[in-house]
């Protein structure tokens, strides 16, 4: 069965609403663009969501554009799998295998409830600078792939613009693609881009899997949460399907694997590594405390090899007979977890030009200029109000309202030459630097100790 084009669909709604197969939707309110007067809609990749109104609720409806023969069957399987199963990450739906008429013909829509939020790429544009924001996202983000892989579900579509931030967390839409135990294949459709990178480089089908796509978005919102100059207005928010090409070549991937934060680097050495695995060996996300509640045996081997490579250049190679240091899996780890360098250190500074930048923009139009001509306003008042005549006549309104003009210009006032914003912001940053600072003292003293402790160590091993 053909399906019909957006101009087909637009027309039908236009006319009359009673082209849909729903009591409620056919007794709503059709939303409208304002400017061009047609239906207010949002175009994906195989389908297009209008909204409809009630005097109670808000509903999304979904028309499809693109044929696919399963989709009905796909639906009622999935409709069978939430029913004995429910979870926050996804909108009420309800599939109406005969939803719209076009033309004497029939044709499948998917009725949803309004979610008041913004997807996942307009809420990072809007939040770029609010690094505390992004980074509860990423965690949002482990949440979400944790909850999917207890229900044994694979949404396959998992990219910016399907995934809504709400006041209630994260919502997954487009369930198009997806798989469940029980739930038939759909038809397959093109590769989602660069969140299917390892599939559409060898070629196959869509993923079986969502965790290369968490693990891209989760690198790309720790990494803006530090950097936040790095925002693209790609596909992907930062990265790029060339800077998956050649990490070694790619600018992007040096910089976040040499960046001062260990969040940063760790977490971009996780989508490295991902970028090497087969693509049914790509591990799912897990919470960044996981080592904290189960702590390893052993330092990772990515930390082995790299201690092993220093301590080589560093470390003379012991005499004849004399026995060198411990392998960096043998040495003791009494010591390992006794000092917290991340709470001690902190967060990463916030940019202080992005501060002072955020800060112009939202008081850009307080300046002096504005403050004199305030006050110019309220002397004219104020003179006006004694001379004339008419005015006279409400002298009472009129000084009340010169009252709250100089109210206003005192706060203006107040604000340009008493408590500048830039000033206070410089005076925060200043006292922040200062707190890091002795921060980083208490870690080099703790470092101090340590050397010293592996020197006798090393001369006990020596005299052995």
């Amino acid at each position: 069965m053909s399906t019909p084009d957006i101009t087909a669909l637009d027309n039908a709604l236009l006319t009359s609403l009673r082209c849909l197969d729903d009591r409620t939707l056919k007794s709503s309110e059709l939303t409208l663009d304002w400017w061009s007067g047609q239906p207010w809609h949002i175009i994906g990749d195989a389908s297009v969501v209008y909204q409809l109104s009630t005097r109670k609720k808000s509903y999304a409806v979904k028309c499809f554009t693109r044929e696919d023969h399963d989709r009905i069957e796909h639906y009622k399987q999935l409709a069978r799998y939430f029913y004995a199963r429910t979870s926050d990450l996804f909108v009420e739906w309800e599939f109406l295998p005969r939803g719209i008429e076009i033309g004497k013909r029939r044709y499948p829509v998917l009725k949803m409830p309004w979610v008041p939020g913004k997807t996942l790429r307009a809420y990072v544009a809007d939040n770029i600078l609010r690094s505390n924001i992004l980074l509860d996202l990423a965690e949002q983000l482990v949440r979400a792939s944790s909850q999917l892989q207890d229900l044994g579900f694979v949404h396959r579509s998992v990219h910016p613009d399907n995934i809504i931030v709400t006041n209630h967390g994260l919502k997954l839409v487009d369930l198009d693609h997806s798989l469940a135990p029980g739930v038939m294949v759909p038809i397959e459709a093109p590769l989602a881009g660069i969140f299917e990178y390892p599939y559409l480089k060898i070629g196959s089908g869509r993923a079986p899997s969502d965790n290369f796509a968490f693990q891209l978005l989760h690198t790309t919102l720790i990494s803006l949460a530090f950097q936040p100059e790095l925002l693209q207005s790609n596909e992907a928010l930062l990265f790029s399907e060339k800077d998956f090409e050649d990490t070694a070549a790619s600018q992007v991937f040096q910089l976040l694997l040499n960046h001062p934060h260990s969040r940063v680097r760790e977490s971009c050495r996780c989508l490295e590594a991902a970028l090497c695995l087969p693509p049914d060996q790509i591990p799912s996300l897990l919470p960044e405390n996981a080592e904290q509640a189960s702590p390893p045996a052993s330092l990772p081997q990515w930390l082995k090899d790299e201690l092993a490579g220093r301590l080589a250049h560093s470390v003379p190679a012991p005499a004849a007979g004399r026995p060198g240091l411990p392998a960096l899996g043998e040495l003791p780890a009494k010591n390992a977890s006794a000092f917290d360098y991340r709470s001690t250190l902190g967060e990463q500074l916030p940019s202080l030009p992005a501060l002072l930048q955020a800060e112009r923009v939202k008081t850009r139009w307080l300046t002096p200029g504005v403050a004199k001509i305030s006050i110019l306003a309220s002397v004219v008042l104020m003179a006006c109000s004694l001379i004339c005549p008419v005015l006279r006549d409400h002298v009472s309104l009129c000084i009340l309202f010169d009252l709250a003009l100089v109210l206003a210009n005192f706060g203006l006032w107040n604000r340009l030459y008493v408590n500048d914003p830039e000033q206070t912001i410089l005076r925060s940053h200043q006292d922040l630097i200062e707190r890091r600072l002795q921060s980083l003292r208490a870690i080099e003293a703790h470092l101090k100790e340590t050397v010293a402790q592996l020197q006798v160590d090393n001369r006990a091993l020596e005299s052995q």
